[in-house]
């Protein structure tokens, strides 16, 4: 048949799916669609070559002429055989590359006009001296054909010996590019490379890319023989393991009867031992090393571990409970009374069950050593539980053995380490439970603080009772709100409230120092901080309700110490004084005087937070509009309703608060500063409704008068909690004039006589009197 010898003419064509023949290559073909069938039976027909080129999608069943490339091979047709499912098998001759021109329809065929490509088979001329290099590359392809064909069961055996020498270099490229199993797109882009060179390049990075592949997957393939040969090992080790044991009548027998008769030992009650010697029986059956014998072998121990009737006894001399719980704590005395108070119930009524007490306050005001405290004053062994974070109802109740590596719940693992039935059990932040898909954690606590039921509480690992009623429970927050109102109510509350500045002194003085000097390795003859010099840190170095920070600091001091003895620099004692301080810890972060004029509209407010009392500004201005209220600052819908209501109460009393042309001061922005922090309740009302007058008339608030209490739309000034913490916080940031609701009155009978002596305060009922206190008349 002859070859294409010129661009006239047309040719017929046959579209291929996934598949790129090359020249000089001999490729049989599946033939199926009846136009690709009539493009065979012309060019057979009319002795003219068969035009091959690749679609680019090979799903399509009938490409348009777009959906073919243009690059393809002109071939002679061979052979034809006819299948007996109507397809051809047909035995084509690559004979040259070809570009389209054009394609076209004759009938039902389609045809194109085609134009040849140069063949340039073999380096052509090369410049001088690069023969040694063109042999070269087409040597490394030869090479890493070889290496491809041995890895790539799908490569004729014979094919890396067909290749021709190394002058033909076109044609080996031809060759091995027709042997990868490699994409068509891939192919194509080789086929399309009229330069011999280039081909060779592309085809050394197609060849490592695929030996890298093979190599890779002849090692995972090795790895999973291995491993399957590893479990068939196992397999036949553990079946000949079981005829053994059957044979001896029983699993490991010695280790079984030990386990026994530690059951029967443990004096456990009836239904623990039950279950025990129930899960006995399962191990018996079950096999060694069986995931099921590890937990059968778990249950058991947890069992065995868990303390059914072991027990200290109390000691309820109150004398001594109230020496140690004053030795370790200086003030926190409504505390101590409510445990000198349960010894003393205790003592005359021993029957009385555990008692559940929930510490709310602020950090560092000593919650979780006050419980440490009271162990020790009872006698009785200490246990904590941390809830912060935890969001699984599991870390309560624990795993159903159902699961893997289930185990036992925080409270009887709590119970099995402590290793006695009453001890005293702390919950710590309690009020930082979380929930999520696993479950409710604060439910599962449910049953484990109620006085009622949890006599009878049911792990889910065990699923067996278990008594805690003989517990002492604490537990620990620093924010009521954020406790579940059915779990609070299980519990008594006691509030921590803020140390003054003269408690700090005597707890840095009997407590802080000597612990921070024996954690420096310091003795008390090689420094000396006075009483002026605690108070110094304290009003300038710290801004805490609690000693955590300032034991902190007292830390850093001991440290500089440390350092002056350890270079034997510190020849003799050394005294700290407030003027040393600045050398020791840095400039200091605050100032009593911080408070500052800012002009009209802007009020000092008082707010409680989890971490205490703090003080807060409140900023109002005017801006043109129609007098719409604008709020910012991160604020809470209680406190967005305070400030709506105290500006109601302003329009609607604006003629008898001398406030003219109210309704045309423009629109109002309300700004409570610090707006990254979240703010929320309704004790701003009092200091909303300064600030807005203050706008109003054009007239500046003292920034050291500071207002709390909440209003409502008649000018009502209502109660409000947490005022020891706000009164403590206004003190401490150099507020001289706190005003307050009447209502409140009683609560300064708990605020220290050093407080009250430097503040004054004033207690109001309705708004008119926090006009008249602020001087905005």
């Amino acid at each position: 048949m002859a070859s294409i010898t010129g661009i006239e003419g047309e040719f017929p064509v046959l579209a291929l799916r996934d598949t790129v023949v090359f020249p000089r290559l001999v490729t049989p073909l599946l033939v199926g669609r009846e136009q690709s069938k009539e493009s065979i039976r012309i060019s057979s027909k009319d002795e003219v070559p068969l035009v091959l080129v690749a679609q680019r999608n090979a799903a399509d069943d009938d490409p348009a002429a777009k959906g073919l490339y243009r690059v393809g091979v002109a071939c002679n047709i061979l052979q034809v055989m006819n299948l007996p499912d109507g397809s051809l098998k047909v035995l084509v001759e690559g004979l040259e590359r070809i570009r389209v021109r054009r394609f076209v329809w004759r009938g039902s065929c389609r045809k194109a006009r085609v134009e040849r490509l140069p063949d340039l088979s073999g380096f052509g001329m090369p410049r001088p001296g690069a023969e040694l290099k063109y042999e070269a590359l087409a040597r490394t392809v030869t090479e890493l054909f070889r290496r491809y064909a041995q890895l790539n069961p799908a490569v004729p055996e014979g094919a890396p010996n067909s290749l021709p020498g190394f002058e033909e270099a076109g044609h080996i490229a031809d060759i091995v590019a027709a042997h990868l199993t490699v994409g068509a797109g891939v192919k194509q882009k080789l086929l399309e490379m009229i330069d011999p060179v280039a081909r060779l390049h592309e085809l050394v990075e197609v060849i490592e890319h695929e030996i890298d592949i093979l190599e890779l997957q002849r090692s995972i393939d090795n790895q999973v023989r291995d491993r399957v040969q590893k479990t068939q090992k196992e397999y036949f080790l553990r079946e000949q393991l079981k005829v053994i044991r059957e044979e001896l009548d029983g699993v490991d027998g010695h280790s079984l009867a030990a386990l026994e008769g530690r059951i029967k030992e443990a004096d456990m009650p009836e239904h623990a031992e039950a279950a025990a010697l129930r899960e006995l029986d399962r191990l018996s059956q079950a096999q060694l090393h069986s995931p099921q014998a590890s937990v059968s072998i778990d249950y058991i121990e947890t069992l065995l571990g868990l303390p059914w009737k072991t027990m200290t006894d109390d000691d309820l001399g109150i004398a001594r409970a109230r020496k140690v719980l004053d030795r370790d704590h200086y003030g926190l005395d409504d505390v101590k009374d409510r445990v000198l108070d349960y010894l003393a119930v205790r003592k005359l009524a021993p029957g009385q069950k555990g008692q559940i007490l929930c510490c709310i306050g602020p950090p560092g005001v000593g919650k979780t050593s006050i419980a440490r405290a009271i162990a020790e004053a009872l006698g009785r062994k200490f246990v904590k539980k941390s809830l912060g974070g935890v969001r699984d109802e599991a870390e309560i109740r624990g795993h159903r053995r159902t699961y893997v590596a289930a185990m036992p719940g925080g409270i009887l693992k709590g119970m099995a380490k402590v290793g006695s039935r009453n001890p005293l059990f702390l919950l710590d932040e309690i009020d930082k439970l979380s929930r999520d898909f696993h479950g409710d954690p604060g439910a599962a606590l449910l049953e484990v603080l109620d006085p009622t039921e949890n006599e009878t509480f049911v792990d889910h690992f065990l699923e067996v009772e278990f008594d805690l009623s003989e517990v002492f429970f604490i537990a620990t927050g620093n924010c009521r709100e954020n406790i579940p109102p059915v779990l609070l109510d299980r519990m008594e509350v006691i509030n921590f409230s803020g140390y003054t500045p003269t408690e700090k002194i005597q707890i840095a003085r009997r407590h802080l120092i000597p612990e921070v000097l024996v954690q420096h390795g310091i003795s008390r003859s090689d420094v000396s901080i006075s009483k002026a010099t605690i108070n110094e840190v304290i009003m300038r170095y710290t801004r805490e309700a609690g000693v955590r920070d300032l034991k902190r600091k007292l830390a850093a001091l001991c440290r500089k110490v440390a350092r002056g003895l350890a270079e034997e620099k510190a020849k003799k004692k050394t005294i700290i004084r407030p003027a040393d301080l600045q050398s020791y810890l840095g400039p200091p972060p605050y100032f009593k005087d911080d408070l500052q004029q800012l002009g009209p509209g802007a009020a000092t407010g008082l707010a409680w937070t989890e971490t205490g009392g703090k003080v807060m500004s409140i900023e109002v201005s005017f801006v043109p509009g129609k007098g719409d209220l604008t709020l910012t600052g991160s604020l809470g819908n209680v406190m967005q309703e305070s400030a709506r209501a105290a500006l109601t109460f302003v329009r609607s009393n604006a003629k008898e608060l001398n406030i003219i042309d109210c309704e045309k001061a423009g629109n109002i922005h309300i700004h409570v500063p610090e707006g990254a922090t979240p703010k929320d309740g309704p004790s701003a009302g009092a200091a909303l409704l300064a600030a807005l007058l203050s706008a109003y008339k054009k007239m500046p608030l003292d920034p050291k008068t500071a207002l709390t209490g909440e209003i409502t739309l008649r000018g009502r000034i209502l109660p409000i909690g947490g005022v020891k913490e706000k009164l403590l916080a206004a003190h401490r940031e150099g507020v001289t004039k706190v005003i307050m609701p009447e209502s409140n009155r009683p609560d300064l009978e708990r605020i220290p006589r050093e407080i009250l002596d430097e503040l004054e305060i004033a207690m109001v009922a309705s708004a008119s009197q926090i006009i008249s206190e602020c001087g905005l008349q």
